[in-house]
């Protein structure tokens, strides 16, 4: 198996401009659609002309992104795998930590493509379910994901109505493998793509534990799931 990249004191957010510079900087201006668009927007487009189609199951998150951030162009309520946009309408489509919530996964990645333009880029940043980190939020409830954000995080709005988390199915295509093996079989070029390490300074003093944890989970698998990263950045060309 290819060798993965480790994106460590990168940005992923600047590494996606970059590329968008980079690959589609010369046009008049960009149909991005943020598709699972949840309650902000991470990358800086200053000075590229640009109008973003935000589309989200939840509500809540929604109307927050629109009356609030007011970034939002046109805006949907409903699920990636429903919901009725045009083919070949965007030069982008950005999809951050939306995947693993998704039963039918591969699925939403075939609608992504559909909605990009041949030559547009999509943007993904999903779990890896083959860390060491995806195995641990795999094989642990919902209900523990909450209560962890809620009184580790001191998020006290964690799980209710437009807050992360979210359930999550963690489908085979949200993996590097199951990601290579995708844009294989349709013929997409996968131009950058990175393991990205977990953030320990928000575990404060449960930093180490944290760590040590990992490091287990991947010397009892015989080092199949990896402790260094914990999720995956990939910036992907529809040929």
């Amino acid at each position: 198996m290819k060798r993965l990249m480790h994106a460590e004191g990168r940005s992923v957010p600047r590494m996606f401009v970059e590329e968008i510079r980079r690959s589609l900087g010369d046009a008049d201006h960009l149909e991005i659609l943020d598709a699972g668009c949840g309650r902000g927007w991470r990358l800086d487009l200053d000075g590229i002309p640009h109008r973003i189609t935000g589309v989200d199951s939840d509500a809540e998150a929604v109307r927050h992104r629109r009356e609030l951030v007011q970034d939002l162009e046109e805006s949907y309520v409903g699920d990636l795998l429903d919901v009725d946009l045009p083919t070949s309408a965007f030069d982008v489509v950005h999809s951050s930590f939306v995947l693993e919530h998704l039963s039918g996964a591969e699925q939403a990645l075939d609608r992504f493509f559909q909605w990009l333009r041949p030559g547009g880029l999509l943007l993904l940043e999903i779990p890896d379910r083959d860390s060491a980190f995806g195995f641990a939020s795999r094989i642990t409830p919902f209900w523990l994901h909450v209560l962890y954000r809620r009184y580790v995080f001191h998020q006290p709005t964690a799980g209710k109505p437009g807050h992360a988390p979210y359930p999550t199915f963690y489908d085979p295509v949200t993996s590097a493998r199951g990601m290579r093996e995708y844009c294989r079989v349709h013929g997409h070029a996968i131009l950058q793509e990175y393991g990205v390490p977990i953030s320990l300074a928000r575990f404060g003093r449960l930093a180490p534990l944290f760590t040590a944890t990992l490091k287990l989970v991947e010397l009892l698998s015989v080092g199949r799931l990896a402790s260094s990263h914990s999720n995956l950045a990939y910036v992907v060309r529809k040929q």
